[in-house]
Formats: structure tokens, C-alpha cells, sequence
């Protein structure tokens, strides 16, 4: 929480309590967009085959869901996504 002279204004003791927390969907909307590009970007400059584009790609939009399912859980089986 930081000292008294300096505390950490991001800090609260009522947060740290709450059973749920914020987060931020347009995190994962940027990454939804964003991921895929930089793939295609990595793609063409690797001169990959087209199968490994498409995996390569599902690979991507899988992480990114599977990194907003972690997010939005607040159970311990959101170690099951992040894994």
C-alpha cells in the first residue's frame, strides 16, 4: 500500500476485499485486432506455408480468448485458462 507519506492511490483496502474486480474489455478488443496483424506480419515475413497461417492464426485468437476467460473468472479455475 505504499508508506503514509507516499501511498498508492491505485490501493484500497475495500478492493483488495471485493470478491470481483474491473477489468478492461478494450484490452482485449486491441488485442483481438492487433494479434492477428502482427501473425500476418510474422507470416509474410517468415514465408511460412498456408497451413501454418491458419494455425498460426487460430493460435493467436485462442490466446487472446482464452487470456479474457482468465480475466472475467474470479474462481481458481482461471488457472486453467492462463495455463
Amino acid at each position: 500500500p505504499g508508506d503514509p507519506k507516499h501511498p498508492n492511490p491505485l490501493y484500497s483496502a475495500e478492493y483488495a476485499r471485493a470478491p470481483t474486480y474491473p477489468f478492461f474489455f478494450a484490452r482485449y478488443v486491441d488485442w483481438l485486432l492487433t494479434t492477428p496483424l502482427v501473425l500476418e506480419g510474422l507470416y509474410a515475413l517468415a514465408n511460412a506455408p498456408s497451413n501454418s497461417r491458419q494455425m498460426l492464426l487460430f493460435s493467436g485468437i485462442a490466446m487472446v480468448v482464452c487470456s479474457f476467460c482468465a480475466a472475467a473468472t474470479t474462481t481458481t479455475a482461471r488457472w486453467g485458462f492462463e495455463a
